[in-house]
């Protein structure tokens, strides 16, 4: 490939300004698509956890209200802390007259498992546990009483025990309490959620409930995050209630990891939603989290190579586009290069023939449709008939001139001859004139010889008179040759100019030839005079 050709220089100049453009646009959507895409996938991590929690708050925000009916129960039927003494009374008596409320109370959600009412040991006695309660096995059982005889009232409210943290915590914080995923006697993972009831300002009972977690588990396992992304969920103090590998009776989320995860724990508690990016076995990884309003904190973990995984399709995409497009360019520029060079190639080698061969009847035919390659061929077109028509005036000059030098050349020849003839004539009249002065001095030897020698002398100075007069003739006739050959002469190049100053110098001899004639035809007369 040659960058001298035309074709080669066009696709250089196309490749590498589409390379330029493309590439330059292709590589800024990818940054752009790349941040947008990133952004999306953080997007789409916070709202699936929010989404989550959403979820899930709105079973628990059933559980709540579940309790909140039983806490109006007790403080409909008891405007004022009933009396410890008549409690064993009571007690009973209001758990026989709810106790069908409660029951059906529970079966509007399946994941219940009990739903009790414990009077405060601190106001009743710890001698026995006032409470009415209801338990079932699971979602397809009827709801049975059940009389707490295994419940101890010291138990309940002993704060070193921490199995009974969801009945004296809320004694002690006068709020709601979300316990700790515990086993049934079925075996079950169930969880104790429980509040105060408030009569006359003191904690008269709590009210609560047990449910099954697996509800939880179901909704978090059903999420699948790209390809091995996965949701768990932390209790208040980021115990790890579900997790696909962590168990809650294992290490914290501040534990595990050798703590790594410590730096994040603050965050999480006050910031309420949020995100994490971290580093596991040298893989990015991140973690989006929404706090639920019971205190839990569902999260979202997710692989960032996966959920960047777009990007890469993206950048593979734009790259085979930029491929694609410069081929089909460079395709198209060669074609259209070609279409470019193919009739000017033409046209050029057309001119090299006519400089080559001298033949000025050819001509350049463009077969295109581009008008500046069409006014080429016309421009190349009128330069060889314009050669032509000023070599046929360069012919018709040199025709002419060589007409005129012949013509020159006779009219040398011919002044030539009359100068020829002017000296012929020249010599008669220097030898006549010899005689003439042979005559004159043989004159002035005798008188007598005078009048024969002045007759003779009259008859030669005739004769020369005579001949002066042929000479004169014969010189008027040189003079006008002389000045139609100058006239040609000048017609001619410069060249004759020399021809034309030797002719000038002949015409002055010839006058001075004419002028001597003169002065001897002058002397001829006087002669004749003086014989006469």
């Amino acid at each position: 490939m040659k960058l001298n050709r035309l074709a080669t220089r066009i696709l250089a100049v196309v490749i590498v300004l589409l390379a330029l453009a493309v590439g330059g646009i292709g590589f800024y959507a990818m940054h752009i698509g790349g941040q947008g895409l990133e952004d999306s996938a953080r997007q789409y991590e916070i709202t699936l956890a929010e989404s989550l929690s959403y979820r899930m708050d709105a079973t628990f925000n059933k559980f709540d209200g579940m309790l909140q009916a039983l806490s109006a129960l007790v403080t409909t039927r008891f405007t004022s802390l009933p009396n410890p003494d008549v409690a064993d009374i009571v007690v009973p008596q209001f758990g026989a007259q709810n106790g069908k409320f409660m029951t059906d109370l529970g079966i509007q959600s399946p994941e219940a498992r009990r739903l009790f009412i414990i009077f405060n040991p601190e106001i009743y006695g710890t001698e026995k546990t006032f409470m009415v309660a209801f338990e079932r096995a699971d979602a397809g059982s009827l709801f049975m009483f059940l009389d707490g005889k295994n419940m101890s009232p010291a138990q309940l409210i002993d704060r070193n025990d921490p199995s009974s943290a969801w009945f004296w915590r809320p004694l002690d914080t006068i709020a709601p309490y979300w316990g700790d995923i515990q086993r049934s006697e079925s075996g079950e993972e169930v969880v104790v959620y429980s509040q105060p009831v408030l009569i006359d300002g003191r904690v008269a009972a709590i009210v609560g409930m047990t449910f099954s977690f697996n509800f939880v588990r179901t909704v978090l396992d059903s999420v699948k995050i790209y390809d091995t992304g996965y949701a768990f969920l932390l209790n208040r103090d980021l115990k790890y209630l579900h997790h696909p590998t962590l168990k809650f009776e294992g290490p914290g989320f501040r534990e595990v990891v050798d703590g790594s995860f410590a730096k994040y724990a603050d965050a999480v508690i006050s910031e309420k939603k949020g995100r994490i990016d971290y580093l596991w076995n040298g893989v990015p990884k991140t973690m989006s989290y929404w706090t639920l309003a019971n205190g839990y904190v569902v999260f979202a973990a997710a692989d960032v190579t996966e959920s960047l995984s777009a990007v890469g399709a993206m950048r593979r995409a734009v790259y085979i586009g930029i491929i694609g497009v410069l081929v089909v360019a460079s395709i198209v520029v060669i074609l259209f290069s070609r279409s470019l060079a193919r009739p000017l190639r033409a046209a050029a080698e057309r001119a090299r023939y006519v400089a080559e061969t001298g033949d000025l009847t050819a001509s350049v035919e463009a077969d295109t449709s581009i008008e500046e390659i069409r006014n080429v061929a016309d421009a190349v077109n009128r330069m060889i008939s314009g050669t032509a028509g000023t070599v046929r005036e360069i012919l018709e000059s040199a025709s002419k001139v060589l007409s005129r030098a012949e013509d020159m050349s006779a009219a040398s020849e011919q002044s030539s001859a009359s100068v020829q003839e002017v000296i012929g004539l020249v010599g008669k009249v220097s030898k006549n004139t010899h005689d003439t002065v042979s005559a004159i001095e043989e004159a002035n030897a005798g008188v007598e010889e005078v009048a024969s020698a002045s007759q003779a002398g009259a008859k030669a100075a005739a004769e020369s008179g005579e001949q002066a007069q042929e000479i004169s003739l014969a010189a008027e006739k040189g003079g006008r040759a002389l000045d139609e050959m100058a006239t040609l002469i000048e017609d001619v190049s410069g060249a004759g100019s020399q021809v034309s100053a030797a002719v000038t110098e002949l015409a002055k001899s010839v006058s001075g030839i004419t002028g001597f004639v003169n002065t001897i035809t002058q002397i001829a007369d006087q002669t004749n005079l003086l014989a006469l």
